[in-house]
């Protein structure tokens, strides 16, 4: 497997452009004035002194730090985020679909599903998680030939019951009924009650067990008058969700052993779609949610592009962009997800990765990843001689560093803006000394070295300390921080251990209970080994002494990770004992150590294994050994 190049900045307009049909140009630079006009907020913000007076002159950077829109991206495993963590999303799709989840009656994987999908890992990141097509008639497992309509019912009740309970605290977003359609999406032939009851049978329960999620209904071909009405029949028989997903596979190229393509719609029309939903739904408080939508960069010569050019990596992110600009324009789109992010063979939608199979971004990544940029406020200002700035923004939470200008003292807050809103919001000023955590946090460093009577460290550390403050007595700022920056280097403390294959746990679809061979574990076909710790800041290098049995020439490959950090998937040789090493950076919300088998990395399962024979971990921790 390839290594991902580099991530380059990303250009001002990532594609050669080229006329689309007047009708889509109109609608698309409509959607670029209401974005302008609607989706932003005002806020006025007032900064004064302990006595109310105003401050004039103080210097403000704001920044946003969080978005009210969700950008997503739907992969099946979570290590294609190693692959996508330059793209500003803060959101991460995946399917919880029944038999996955499980696949005979009363036999759960809850364990296999949280390591395979990387759910905890996700959710502690800071990312969204949204669980999709956790229902759908066509994914029951079969309980009997033809299951009475009670029997449903209860399956229904019991497998949600426990999915729900169990991620409640990681899951933002579930997807309660995936495509809704009673006349072919209906197995069991249920009648079109019968079907409401299901629909809002799965709502319920997700609300009963999750309270304070949002739930979502996902829809196909919804442009579709006949696909509209099955919303309208959801909405009048009282089912309780908050999202409407709606699918836009339009113009696209689905792979042909789904033996089913999607409809031609032009762009304008897709628009047009959107805006009845918007009021379609609501007097029903139900927002939008562009919930899939993918295109190829490259298709076979008899298969249609749009607006007459053939696929291409320029047309996949012009059409891109032209679609999520549509949706992003209106108030009640309250996310958009772009449907796999790497190219995998056989996909749904085949090359309609944002990333390609040789793990090089293509140019719709750098498209999404201008969007977001674009869609995401930052700027500076002075006061007035009231006190005050002007935001101008998109909604979401921003930092604030508020700076007096004769000592460079500072103030660090966050104010939170509504898109569409117009508010004032004071603020009292009440500066602390630049870098005081900072050298606050130096010298617990320097108390820590003391106990361990390194008198180098000791008095590296109070050298580093007083050049600081030197810095700042002289308003040398970024001097200070560069110097700050240079001490807490050499006074990491460092932690190692090895991991003992026996305290790995494991998490497989198949079996419970750990394999020991050749004095080492053995994986395949998607497990996951584990191992609970709670990482501190800093940096960490994992180094895993492995193995491998190839089948047929078939290579097994591994990814390392550590929380929602993620090796590229390395190919480990067969027979010698090598070690395989992965690095990254700590935030100190990460709690686990895995080692994954990919999916359907070896076509002939059980004969491609891993033997993981040690697990060593070196960490340069920025803060204090717990006791």
């Amino acid at each position: 497997m390839p290594s991902p190049t580099s991530t380059p900045d990303s250009p001002a307009k990532a594609y050669d452009a080229m006329p689309f049909p007047a009708s889509d140009e109109a609608v698309y630079q409509q959607a670029l004035d209401d974005i302008e006009a609607n989706r932003k907020g005002d806020l006025t913000l007032t900064i004064v002194d302990v006595n109310g007076e105003p401050l004039e002159g103080y210097r403000i950077d704001y920044h946003q730090i969080t978005h009210n829109f969700i950008f997503s991206v739907w992969d099946d495993t979570p290590y294609a985020l190693r692959y996508l963590e330059d793209l500003g999303i803060n959101g991460f799709q995946s399917n919880l679909w029944w038999p996955f989840v499980e696949p005979e009656p009363g036999s759960y994987r809850l364990s296999f599903v949280n390591r395979f999908k990387g759910i905890e890992e996700i959710a502690a990141s800071g990312l969204a998680f949204h669980a999709q097509d956790v229902f759908s008639a066509s994914d029951t497992y079969p309980l009997l030939p033809q299951p009475t309509f009670e029997q449903q019912k209860n399956a229904i009740q019991q497998h949600l019951t426990r999915l729900v309970s169990r991620f409640a605290d990681d899951v933002e977003i579930w997807e309660a009924y995936l495509e809704p359609e009673y006349t072919f999406n209906n197995p069991y032939h249920w009648s079109r009650q019968q079907y409401l009851e299901l629909v809002k049978l799965s709502a319920d329960l997700v609300r009963k067990y999750d309270p304070t999620a949002q739930i979502s209904i996902n829809q196909s071909i919804p442009c579709d008058a006949s696909q509209r009405q099955k919303i309208i029949d959801i909405l009048e028989f009282g089912v309780d969700f908050d999202i409407l997903g709606l699918q836009f596979y339009y113009n696209s190229f689905v792979n042909p052993i789904y033996r089913w393509q999607a409809p031609r719609l032009s762009l304008e029309k897709i628009n047009r779609c959107l805006e009845d939903y918007g009021a379609l739904l609501e007097p029903y408080g139900v927002l939008i949610g562009a919930s899939e939508m993918s295109l190829p960069s490259e298709a076979p010569s008899w298969v249609p592009g749009y607006a007459g050019y053939p696929w291409s990596e320029d047309l996949q992110a012009q059409y891109f962009e032209y679609l999520a600009t549509i949706s992003f324009s209106k108030t009640d789109v309250i996310g958009l997800n772009w449907f796999k992010g790497v190219d995998e063979p056989g996909g749904f939608i085949l090359n309609g990765g944002l990333v390609d199979y040789d793990m090089n971004p293509k140019k719709s990544y750098f498209t999404y990843q201008n969007m977001i940029r674009r869609w995401t406020t930052s700027g500076e200002g002075i006061l007035n001689s009231e006190g005050q700035i002007d935001i101008h923004g998109f909604g979401g939470t921003y930092g604030l560093i508020i700076e007096e200008p004769e000592t460079g003292g500072q103030m660090i807050t966050e104010v939170h803006l509504l898109e569409g809103d117009q508010r004032a919001t004071q603020i009292v000023f009440e500066a602390k000394a630049p870098l005081i955590e900072e050298i606050k946090q130096l010298e617990l460093l320097v108390q820590y070295w003391e106990g361990k009577e390194n008198q180098i460290k000791v008095q590296s550390g109070r050298d580093y300390i007083a050049l600081i403050e030197h810095h700042l007595s002289l308003d040398e700022l970024y001097l200070a921080q560069q110097t700050y920056e240079a001490g807490l280097s050499s006074l990491l403390i460092p932690i190692e251990f090895t991991v003992r294959t026996s305290d790995l746990r494991l998490a497989s679809y198949g079996r419970d209970e750990p394999i020991i061979d050749r004095a080492g574990q053995v994986i395949w076909s998607a497990d996951t080994l584990f191992y609970p710790y709670d990482f501190p800041k800093g940096n960490v290098v994992i180094t895993v002494k492995a193995s491998a049995e190839n089948g047929g020439g078939d290579w097994p490959h591994m990814v390392i990770g550590v929380g929602s950090n993620y090796s590229e998937i390395m190919q480990v040789n067969h027979g010698s004992i090598e070690g395989y090493t992965f690095q990254t950076r700590l935030t100190g919300d990460e709690e686990v150590l895995t080692i994954r088998y990919p999916e359907e990395e070896c076509p002939t399962s059980g004969e491609c294994k891993l033997f993981i024979l040690s697990v060593g971990v070196h960490i340069d921790s920025e803060e204090l050994p717990s006791e």
